[in-house]
């Protein structure tokens, strides 16, 4: 902790203990997943800094992919869920790239469950429609195939 009174001029070492509180290494994340097999690549890093969680990941698919149901991915650390009936808060974004079919998805990463530990993939565009009518599940947005890929990010308070 570092604490400056009133009136005192902050020397390079107070500068740097502040500094040092907000500075962290990021850390290497190998994601779990829920309904969701076959990868060629599945890796990922978070940086936390307090209560706050920063992080990315991308994995690419390989001729065993399998979606069999809403696809989740699990957090490095339970997000704040929340009170109420619905845990439905944003935690971060997701870009999907059918690679076979030249297409691009997005959307938004959703809590799951009030645990605060996975996320679904919300906003998935059914193709035919002009607006999102699914999350990522079997066959939506298409058939996850070798080569596809499915990446994102988050921002989010630890629960």
């Amino acid at each position: 902790m570092v604490t400056f009174l009133a009136g005192q001029i902050p020397t390079a070492a107070m500068l740097q203990a502040l500094a040092d509180m907000f500075k962290k290494d990021s850390l290497d994340w190998t994601p779990s997943w829920t309904e969701v097999s076959g990868f060629e690549t599945n890796e990922g890093w978070y940086l936390n800094v307090g209560n706050i969680y920063f992080g990315s990941w991308r994995t690419e698919f390989n001729a065993s992919a399998s979606i069999s149901g809403i696809a989740r991915i699990t957090l490095p650390a339970a997000m704040e869920a929340g009170g109420g009936s619905s845990v439905q808060w944003c935690a971060g974004f997701w870009g999907f790239r059918d690679t076979s079919g030249g297409k691009h998805y997005s959307g938004t990463l959703g809590i799951w469950s009030s645990t605060g530990l996975d996320v679904s993939f919300c906003g998935c565009w059914d193709p035919g429609t002009s607006a999102p009518e699914t999350r990522i599940t079997t066959g939506k947005p298409f058939t996850v195939a070798d080569g596809d890929v499915l990446s994102g990010g988050f921002m989010y308070l630890n629960g």
